[in-house]
């Protein structure tokens, strides 16, 4: 995916995600500065990018317009983004575990152990999630 977002691109990406309901482009361009004309660009590029969908086809007056909303939340967007943005960096010396024991360092006790527990989660996830994979690997050789 792509994450190198004009800053007009992401302006609709963030009304979309404060929004919980689909947006028509018109909706968008008057809730941002936007004209239509603008409005209608950045949705298409963001289609292409495939951060935005089209959710449904709505009357908007007497004219059917499509109903735009975002297929990724803000959260994992963000994520990626750092992901990719570290990934640029290409030092291998920066692991995801020197990451996480940077950022618990930073937290308080609480906070921390909190953070511990969910990772302890998601490790056994991911690594169910692995070995199931490896052993469908294995089946299809």
């Amino acid at each position: 995916m792509i994450y190198n977002l004009k800053n007009k691109e992401l302006e609709v990406m963030n009304i979309l995600w404060k929004n919980d309901k689909p947006l028509t482009a018109l909706e968008i361009s008057r809730i941002s500065n936007m004209t239509i004309n603008t409005v209608r660009p950045m949705l298409k590029n963001l289609l292409e990018y495939e951060l935005v969908e089209v959710a449904d086809i709505v009357y908007s007056g007497t004219t059917l317009s499509r109903n735009y909303k975002t297929k990724i939340n803000k959260r994992n967007f963000e994520i990626q983004k750092f992901v990719m943005e570290l990934k640029k960096l290409k030092r291998e010396d920066i692991t995801a575990s020197n990451l996480i024991v940077s950022f618990l360092k930073q937290e308080n006790k609480k906070n921390a152990m909190e953070e511990l527990e969910e990772l302890e989660r998601t490790i056994k996830e991911q690594r169910k999630l692995i070995l199931q994979a490896e052993k469908e690997d294995t089946g299809n050789k």
